[in-house]
């Protein structure tokens, strides 16, 4: 978890977005990866590729509806019980994905099928992470780095704008 709040804060430190956006992300390549994987395995298991998206689709939708929940309560200096929940759901399943996609990646034999498994199972790696970030820290959305530069370089601009021209020496 560690690793996962560090992220979300560099991610929300240059972007400024936050753990949801961040998850959602990884939850739209995570279909990709596994669709690839299974089409490299199979060409028959193609077919569960829109089950991989769906998935994903309502885990995003989840991850948005309770970062809501979750910045609403840290207004009020509390947490939401709802999403203390969800991250108890997550602290078990996450570690169980990246578990799985590790296996798939590493234990099987070098064959074509082996390379579908080891892309199968960096989309699995890429879900659970998901579930690491949606369980790290809330940070709320801010500025992202570029901007917050620009309006510090304004700042300073403006600031010396105001100051009297030096006076040269005699």
């Amino acid at each position: 978890m560690y690793c996962a709040n560090k992220a979300v804060r560099a991610y929300n430190w240059t972007t400024g977005k936050t753990k949801a956006d961040l998850a959602n992300k990884l939850l739209t390549i995570a279909p990709i990866a596994e669709s690839v994987g299974m089409i490299i395995i199979s060409p028959i298991l193609s077919t569960f590729t829109p089950l991989t998206l769906l998935g994903s689709h309502m885990a995003q939708k989840e991850n948005s509806r309770l970062e809501e929940l979750e910045l609403d309560a840290l207004d009020l200096h509390a947490k939401n019980s709802e999403a203390e929940k969800y991250k108890n759901y997550a602290r078990f399943f996450g570690p169980i994905l990246l578990a799985t996609g590790n296996l798939l990646s590493f234990s099987s034999p070098f064959n074509k099928a082996s390379e579908g498994f080891c892309v199968f199972g960096a989309g699995i790696v890429i879900r659970g992470s998901s579930y690491y970030f949606m369980r790290a820290d809330p940070l709320l959305p801010r500025k992202n780095v570029v901007r917050r530069a620009v309006d510090r370089l304004e700042e300073i601009l403006e600031k010396h704008k105001t100051l009297p021209a030096p006076v040269p020496a005699q």
